[in-house]
């Protein structure tokens, strides 16, 4: 399948990226050899296959949460423990991420 290039320049859009003419020829030429090596992939008979999730034989290990109670001091003593802590106000300061 061939890319196309208003596909690419739409790709580049999206990912934010200035893209010469010679980098989106490469682009869509790069991209229409991934599309058709996964259409390739798509054709092959695997009904007789059972799906391999794991190989190496290891398994997650997990550990109950556990909830501590913690005293004022060892709080205060957590959030000094920030590089942004203010001290007048008890807390720690971050850059603001709404207008």
């Amino acid at each position: 399948m061939k890319i196309s290039k208003d596909t690419v320049e739409h790709i580049a859009d999206l990912a934010r990226l200035k893209l010469s003419a010679k980098e989106i020829e490469k682009y869509q030429e790069d991209l229409s050899a991934i599309v058709s090596y996964v259409d390739q992939l798509k054709k092959a008979d695997l009904h007789n296959y059972l799906a391999t999730e794991q190989i190496s034989g290891l398994h997650n290990v997990y550990r109950e949460d556990e909830v501590l109670e913690l005293s004022e001091e060892e709080k205060l003593e957590l959030l000094k423990s920030s590089p942004h802590y203010s001290e007048d106000e008890k807390q720690i300061k971050v850059k603001r991420i709404l207008k």
